[in-house]
């Protein structure tokens, strides 16, 4: 018998998009049914897998909030999957006594650097009392899962084990030095607080002390003021690009560098890596949890890691790539889901 797999996604952007639709398509023996707010600020769509039986679409307002309920009856699911902090908040409080809820947090908000430590402190609590409705927790990488232990054992007072849910990108294409004259950084994101255009403009500045030679490029959009910001700094922004036109910027492109100030496990991260791509980054806590190690906590330090990587080009060995890319594995994702979703082995022949 087929699992009926309830998603609820009310942060509903590019990243959570394409990591959901990995879980769709690789837990074939349950039905999927998405209800998603949309986010305007993204031009990222699910593709429509043979295993998402409907989507749904709501407004994120009271009204939208409790027509939740009405799709629930309706469908009747066996397991309810919430991702981002707001579904795991709004399905946590209007699903009380469902047994089966698993919350993919896609970070936490409170790992958020952009708001004051109240705020941070008052998401903090909020997903400790949150944690008093028992959930399985599948963190999209360790760094989450890791956090998801510590808030249960707090909150029960004996030690959780939740899941590790990878991320995971299927892409098949290969990174070959491109032997640019021109040196071709890039980033891939909307440009808004997490992603962080000031670190990357401010590493771009310390670089051209070092090498004029080397040229940013930020692919993504956000508001018009953030993107005059970038073009003001001498960085190119190609606003957002249609599936194989982002692949031949990358496969087009010398290196991937990612500033964000915080995250849960990026799927730009892992495609580039998937691809084989060198990946410098910023030292946040997700980044370093699956594996990477050219990490700097700077701008000055990140210059200096792109800096080598030009001059020395085994200062990013391949090794890196198949660590990341053996962690956030599709057989990874898969024995994960079949875990969440509770697929038995036998069901599977």
């Amino acid at each position: 018998m087929k699992t009926k797999v309830l998603h609820l996604s009310l942060s509903h952007g590019g990243g959570i998009i394409s990591a959901l639709e990995t879980y769709i398509i690789n837990s074939p023996l349950s039905d999927h049914y998405l209800v998603a707010a949309n986010d305007d600020s993204c031009q990222i769509n699910i593709s429509n897998p043979k295993n998402l039986v409907n989507t749904y679409i709501i407004n994120l307002n009271f009204k939208g909030i409790l027509s939740l309920y009405e799709i629930y009856k309706q469908i009747k699911p066996t397991h309810i999957h919430l991702h981002s902090s707001i579904a795991g908040v709004v399905g946590r409080l209007i699903f009380p006594f469902f047994k089966n809820v698993i919350y993919t947090p896609h970070c936490y908000a409170f790992e958020r650097t952009d708001i004051s430590k109240i705020k941070r402190c008052f998401f903090y609590f909020a997903e400790r009392l949150l944690a008093l409705k028992p959930t399985t927790v599948a963190g999209c990488s360790p760094r989450e899962v890791t956090l998801g232990n510590e808030l249960a054992f707090k909150v029960f007072k004996k030690k959780i084990s939740n899941i590790f849910l990878t991320n995971y990108s299927s892409i098949t294409h290969k990174w070959q030095n491109p032997n640019n004259s021109i040196k071709r950084v890039i980033m891939i994101g909307r440009i808004c607080p997490q992603k962080d255009a000031n670190f990357f403009i401010q590493t771009f500045k310390q670089l051209q002390l070092l090498d004029s030679s080397i040229k940013f490029y930020w692919i993504g959009n956000g508001a018009d003021n953030d993107i005059n910001k970038l073009l003001l700094n001498g960085i190119t922004c190609s606003g957002w690009l249609s599936r194989e036109e982002l692949v031949d910027e990358v496969l087009n492109s010398d290196l991937y560098f990612h500033c964000a100030a915080w995250e849960g496990n990026p799927m730009s991260v892992l495609e580039v890596s998937r691809m084989e791509m060198p990946i410098v980054g910023r030292k946040i806590p997700s980044l370093e949890s699956i594996g990477l190690k050219q990490l700097s906590t700077t701008p000055e330090g990140c210059a200096q890691l792109i800096y080598k990587h030009f001059n020395n080009k085994d200062s990013l060995a391949n090794s890196e790539f198949v660590k990341v890319n053996e962690l956030c594995s599709e057989k990874n994702q898969m024995e994960a889901l079949k875990v969440i979703y509770s697929i038995k082995d036998n069901e599977l022949h």
